[in-house]
């Protein structure tokens, strides 16, 4: 909402609470504030009004107002943070042995308020007089019946909640402004609606890369190349952006990865012109010594896909560092995929070499046809709205792939357009005289797809240029951002993190972002944008005043304005010049750094300057991007005056410990230290009663999880423990924590609590009973590292599958023998995962099988590579393991399976076996045996991670397996793999 009403919500709602100030009253600013506070209503009534207007048909003066009252709101609600930012500070400086100094702080805060007041209303005057000269209210371009309906709905919840809001001040009734203010920014979502959009499959979120590169009638000679196991050199994927070059070197690579032995990607686009971090990103993945290769290392056939090249200069650095090296002599049969938009980077192409050049170009109508019939198919649950849709939709963009996308996520949310509609939709993008767009018209394309959505959508879709291009972005990362920005409010019978998922699956479904992974849901986990749309937001974002990108490959145009929200890219080097320079810093509410590189032995760790953190009215800071960057005590000092912060993320950084000064943080609602050296939270973390996050410790740490150890002490002042102490109310996530026997006790009060992850069981017995009394999660992880046993924890008679109905998903890594009857009772799972050793008992499938509901099912073992032994009951003699077998009929709704282990046992898979199953994921070093996949009627995928040192059985049995899977057969599910140490 906010890229149509600028800060007009929120500062209505600040201005509001003014009121509730002594000294407004007492000095008479009161009518001052009301007054401000009509306008502003009656100002943002009219912005939406000018919203639904398309921007090509508003008169420059109109554009010209709007801005203005944006921007005005802006510093309107950048004053009122400041004084409040004063105000708090200057209590806390009461509380010292100076107390005169805090409150003569106060006074003069509080004067210089009025005098902001009084201002602040002379300048909403001035544009009301400008609205009134411009006739800005006798606009009426409106296109449709349901526009009209759309701004009289909006003007007249104003007008509505301008006079609840009267009847608030005139009763001082302060928890129903509390109760306005978590609605503020989601009254308009009311009036405009959102419309809900199916999440794609499994099988969908990879196939169309696959499907579309297959259509291609020159794609025999690439093969033909590919499968040349005699001979290596280069493939050179040229051509303009967004003619398909990622799709077909992508699709390459998947289909003859497995005839290689190691392979490697890289988005070389992502890191521009820095050939160090490129190669360094291929060593990672290779995991070789590039200076002192091993005699088997330099005769493994390799496979690397370097996607977007941007000059000749950087990949003369990266030939030289690769392929004149000791890894790859001449005569090598490696082979590497190179895409890039700059046909001299093919300048070094040798034909004797086996080198190969492939100028990529647009497909024509037929492939455009079959590329906008797939994508729209992923985004509908069924074909009634491809009756509708004219050939001409898909013929105007058969040369650009983007805009062919595009449209389909567009047809996808307008299914309903008659096909008037759609012909006038088609004379709008292109004349009837012209036949096809050209690469210049993609902005218009994606300018009408992006005009089509809610405005709240609007806002998130332009806040992805915070995020660098082609980066990997997280639902729930994107989502909790969201949601501190004040972008994402609740709706009725929604809460406010279900509406911000809402709004990630549309963008998913308008195909404006790609997405990338799912999760054991179903769901898509991370999205990433490309090229030209990023380009596109970037610029949009600029316009609109929403997002500053500074530093990196895309930095936006210089801001018009203050800079609200900035997007910072640190240079690697200390002599680069530093992107921030020269931006006007005061005004930040919202920072995101990212850092060029991560510290190694030869490279120190940043620091970051201080200088950033300059802006005391930050509301987020997020530092995730700056990985292996140094953040000191001093720069803690600086976050925690931050006291309007609601968003602090620390991830990934070198921090040691968090200071008792956080509970300065009264705002904060998400924490998150995860993957740092952070093991423990001061007491003080108990007084921050809006914390909805706390996210900690590292799974990934090799053999036993890091956790984060709350404060158990129950003479804590605030602790939950206390029977006053009754605090962090609205805490939904708790993750990454080891679990106490305090906390076990205190966890009952929290009743917000959907979802408990915990790295350590301090003590099993005490903390039995107090844990599965928690009948409101709808998550539980436990992760029990090494030899930790948490049969204990699982099987006390008095634990009820009735006291944890609401559970939808259950993981528990450690050691286990026997599931315990309550868990087989838990009918409303989605998500399971046991450990592998619980298949000991034959007749556990069979029970697990009547869990209707059961979406994904995982067997792993405590850690992901720890040593383990051979189940019980199995032999570890080659060829003689005991199948696990899958019967027919049962696991209805299940559509992932899992095995994490260093030994997999062989599975079979009978006639109708699991008869929705779309993936099969296995991880191991050894395994004996795949079987009867071909009675998986459903199947579409199966992805096969295997360890490098794997013994002779397991590579000539998945030599056997991927060989297979390269006959042309539609029906056969695909077959990938990928190697890890």
């Amino acid at each position: 909402m906010e890229v149509v009403t600028g800060a007009t919500g929120s500062v209505l709602t600040k201005v509001g609470a003014l009121l509730q100030d002594e000294y407004i009253r007492q000095q008479g600013v009161q009518k001052d504030v009301e007054s401000l506070q009509k306008e502003l209503f009656f100002m943002r009534a009219a912005l939406c009004k000018v919203a639904v207007v398309p921007a090509e048909q508003l008169d420059e003066q109109v554009k010209a107002w709007a801005s203005n009252v944006k921007d005005l709101s802006y510093d309107m609600e950048d004053a009122v943070d400041t004084f409040t930012v004063r105000v708090t500070a200057s209590k806390d400086h009461g509380r010292s042995r100076i107390a005169g100094m805090g409150k003569w702080d106060r006074f003069t805060a509080r004067r210089e308020l009025a005098d902001m007041i009084a201002e602040m209303k002379d300048l909403t005057m001035q544009v009301a007089d400008l609205r009134d000269r411009y006739k800005l209210d006798d606009i009426s371009v409106m296109n449709t019946t349901e526009q009209v309906q759309e701004v009289k709905e909006v003007v007249s919840r104003n007008f509505q909640l301008w006079i609840w809001w009267r009847q608030c001040i005139s009763y001082r009734i302060r928890e129903v402004w509390a109760g306005w203010h978590r609605g503020v920014s989601g009254f308009i979502l009311a009036a405009t609606g959102s419309r809900e959009i199916p999440t794609p499959s499994l099988g969908s979120i990879n196939g169309m890369e696959d499907d579309s590169a297959r259509m291609r009638d020159d794609m025999k000679e690439l093969h033909d190349w590919l499968n040349k196991k005699n001979k290596g050199g280069v493939l050179y994927v040229i051509g303009d952006e967004g003619v398909g070059k990622t799709t077909v070197a992508k699709y390459l690579y998947h289909k003859f990865g497995h005839l290689f032995d190691r392979r490697a990607i890289v988005m070389a686009s992502s890191w521009g012109h820095d050939d160090k971090a490129i190669v360094d990103k291929i060593k990672k993945q290779l995991r070789l010594d590039l200076k002192r290769p091993t005699a088997g290392e330099t005769s493994l056939r390799l496979l690397l896909l370097i996607d977007g090249v941007e000059s000749e200069d950087t990949w003369e650095k990266i030939e030289e560092a690769l392929f004149k090296s000791k890894l790859l002599p001449a005569g090598s049969h490696s082979k590497t995929i190179v895409t890039t938009r700059h046909s001299a980077v093919a300048s070094a192409w040798k034909k004797e070499n086996g080198d190969l050049k492939h100028p990529q170009t647009a497909g024509e109508t037929e492939e455009a046809k079959c590329i906008f019939m797939q994508a729209l198919g992923e985004s509908t649950r069924g074909d009634e709205a491809e009756d509708n849709i004219p050939p001409r939709v898909w013929e105007m963009c058969a040369k650009q792939p983007v805009a062919t996308i595009a449209m389909a996520g567009y047809a996808a949310c307008n299914r309903g357009k008659s096909q008037d509609a759609w012909r006038e939709v088609c004379n709008k993008l292109l004349p009837e005289s012209v036949k096809e767009l050209t690469r210049g018209d993609i902005p218009r394309v994606l300018s009408h797809c992006y005009r089509d959505m809610s405005a709240e959508l609007e806002t998130c879709f332009l806040y992805l240029s915070m995020f660098k291009k082609e980066s990997s972005v997280s639902r729930k990362h994107l989502a909790r951002r969201w949601i501190a920005e004040g972008f994402v409010g609740e709706k009725p019978g929604r809460s406010v993190e279900e509406v911000a998922d809402g709004y990630f699956d549309q963008l998913v479904s308008r195909k404006l972002v790609q997405p990338v992974g799912t999760s054991k849901n179903g769901k898509v986990m991370n999205c990433q944008v490309y090229g030209m749309v990023h380009d596109f937001i970037v610029s949009q974002a600029s316009q609109e005043n929403l997002v500053t990108v500074a530093g990196g490959d895309s930095p936006s145009p210089p801001p018009n304005g203050k800079v609200r929200r900035l997007s910072l890219s640190i240079p690697a080097s200390p002599d680069e010049e530093d992107p921030g320079a020269g931006k006007n810093m005061p005004h930040v509410r919202s920072l995101a750094v990212f850092t060029a590189r991560k510290p190694t032995s030869t490279l120190p760790a940043q620091r970051l300057p201080s200088a950033l953190l300059s802006s005391p009215i930050i509301q987020v800071l997020d530092l995730q991007g700056c990985k292996g960057v140094k953040v000191t005590k001093r720069h803690m000092e600086v976050i925690c005056k931050m006291f309007l912060l609601k968003y602090l993320s620390l991830r990934r950084t070198i921090i040691e410990a968090i200071g008792r000064n956080i509970e300065r943080l009264k705002n904060l609602e998400t924490l998150d230290v995860r993957e740092t050296k952070v093991q423990s939270l001061p007491d003080t973390i108990w007084k921050l009663q809006k914390l909805v996050n706390i996210l900690g410790g590292n799974k990934k740490k090799k053999f036993e999880p890091l956790q984060l150890k709350l404060p158990a002490d129950a003479k804590a002042k605030n602790h939950p423990c206390k029977p006053d102490g009754v605090t962090m109310k609205a805490l939904r996530v708790l993750s990454g924590i080891e679990m106490t026997p305090n906390l076990a006790r205190c966890l009952e009060r929290l009743t917000n609590l959907r979802k408990l992850a915990i790295y350590k069981v301090s003590d099993t017995e005490s903390n039995k009973l107090e844990l599965f009394r928690l009948g409101y999660l709808r998550t539980l992880v436990i992760i029990a590292g090494g030899e930790a046993n948490i049969d204990e924890l699982l099987s006390s008679h008095d634990i009820q599958a009735s006291s944890l109905t609401s559970l939808a998903d259950l993981r528990l890594c450690g050691k286990l023998e026997e599931v315990p009857t309550w868990i087989q009772e838990l009918t409303d799972l989605t998500k399971l995962t046991l450990p592998i050793t619980v298949l000991t008992n034959r007749e556990l499938l069979a029970k697990l099988a009547n869990m209707k509901k059961l979406f994904s099912l995982t067997f792993s073992t405590p850690t992901t590579l720890a040593p383990a032994p051979a189940p019980v009951g199995t032999s570890t003699t080659e060829n003689n393991f005991e199948e696990i077998i899958f019967y027919s009929e049962g696991f209805a709704n299940l559509k992932l399976l899992e095995f994490i282990a260093p030994l997999i046992q062989p599975l079979s898979f009978l006639d109708n076996a699991m008869s929705q199953l779309e993936r099969i994921h296995l991880h191991f070093t050894n395994f004996q045996g795949l079987h009867g996949i071909h009675n998986l009627r459903r199947l579409q995928e199966v992805h096969i991670e295997v360890k490098y040192d794997a013994d002779d059985f397991t590579t000539s049995m998945l030599r056997n397996l991927l060989e297979s899977a390269m006959q042309d057969d539609a029906k056969a599910p695909r077959i990938t793999r990928d190697w890890f140490d």
